[in-house]
């Protein structure tokens, strides 16, 4: 399964074309929006919140500053029970 930041005849990049297609023919590709609906940014927010009620858990391993991962866990479970925080790890250089 693969959930999509637009409109499901809208795969993006470009080059995973094939892919979707392999998708399709085991899997599904789903979305919320409609047809001819192009990927912004904007719509990966909402395409991810999908991901995140599908999922039984989320693991955020590593994310920047300014990344939406702390949003996406906060959404990704109704219970603590299903959310995962490991502290970072010091880098040795």
């Amino acid at each position: 399964m693969a959930v999509l930041g637009s409109g499901i005849d809208q795969v993006y990049p470009e080059r995973n074309r094939a892919l979707a297609e392999q998708i399709v023919a085991k899997g599904a590709l789903v979305s919320e929006f409609p047809l001819g609906t192009r990927p912004t940014p904007q719509l990966f927010p909402v395409r991810n919140r999908i991901i995140s009620g599908l999922a039984l858990a989320t693991l955020v391993i590593e994310a920047g500053v300014k990344s939406r991962a702390r949003y996406h866990i906060h959404i990704s479970s109704p219970t603590p029970a299903g959310k995962v925080k490991i502290p970072p790890v010091a880098r040795s250089i």
